[in-house]
């Protein structure tokens, strides 16, 4: 987190167009960095503290606006329904009907072009196609009482 802030510092004290895409990219990486660190304290496998690992993870994705136990939980759900059409939480294939159906252009966009990066903010916010609540709202069906 203070190489974040360190790289937005630097590049405001630098200030020059070519400084700016340099940042970009550097804090993309490390934006991309935090995601990974949380992503492993979601799998338990940061450490061997079940406390620590929630801990880090709290704090990384929040400082990526990401939250840690909603990920954690629909992330679990992901994996153990990992493929499945109807129960995957985040992976929402296209029907091949619906697929070869589709405008040419609109079958090389669907996957060739990261969407999934400039839409991942309303899948935390909406969750996936067809699934209700929010990764933001403990009290959706994605939580189980346990973990409200």
């Amino acid at each position: 987190v203070g190489v974040v802030a360190a790289l937005a510092i630097g590049a405001f004290a630098v200030n020059q167009w070519w400084c700016w895409p340099l940042y970009w990219f550097a804090q993309a990486s490390m934006f991309w960095s935090l995601f990974v660190v949380g992503h492993d304290c979601g799998h338990q496998s940061f450490s061997n503290s079940r406390t620590l690992n929630d801990f880090v993870g709290n704090i990384v994705h929040a400082s990526i606006l990401v939250p840690y136990h909603g990920w954690r939980i629909s992330h679990r759900t992901h994996h153990s329904n990992h493929g499945h059409v109807e129960n995957d939480e985040s992976w929402h294939p296209v029907p091949k009907k619906i697929f070869d159906s589709m405008e040419p252009l609109a079958r090389i966009g669907r996957l060739s072009l990261p969407w999934s990066m400039f839409a991942y903010p309303f899948y935390l916010w909406s969750r996936s196609p067809g699934k209700t609540g929010s990764h933001y709202d403990p009290s959706c069906d994605l939580f189980t009482p346990g973990e409200r």
